[in-house]
């Protein structure tokens, strides 16, 4: 289980490269696996914030034609207001993490 979220979270960022079309469908599939994890006995905190994110960004991309860049519209301001709503929960943060931990994610720009 936790593999399928990892796997679902390292394809969840490579689809930022791609279309929005491509992203949506990995974002989709990140919050079901994401959600997937509740079920572990030591779940950590912050899924559901999390996946609730995950869920928020998917309705925005859901706007866009599925053949445009998620590069040309990642500016929106709507993601800003995603990201900035769930990083002011305290679970979310600890989620994300666990997340860069138990996934041995290397943080972007370094």
């Amino acid at each position: 289980m936790i593999d399928t979220y990892c796997a679902a979270t390292r394809a969840a960022g490579a689809a930022k490269a791609s279309t929005v079309g491509e992203d949506l469908a990995a974002t989709r599939a990140q919050a079901k696996a994401t959600r997937a994890l509740s079920s572990l006995p030591d779940a950590p905190p912050g899924i559901e914030v999390f996946a609730t994110s995950a869920d928020e960004s998917a309705a925005v991309l859901e706007q866009f034609p599925a053949g445009d860049q998620v590069a040309d519209i990642g500016l929106d301001p709507r993601f800003a207001a995603v990201a900035k709503k769930a990083a002011g929960d305290a679970g979310y943060r600890e989620f994300i993490s666990w997340t860069i931990q138990t996934c041995k994610l290397a943080p972007s720009g370094g």
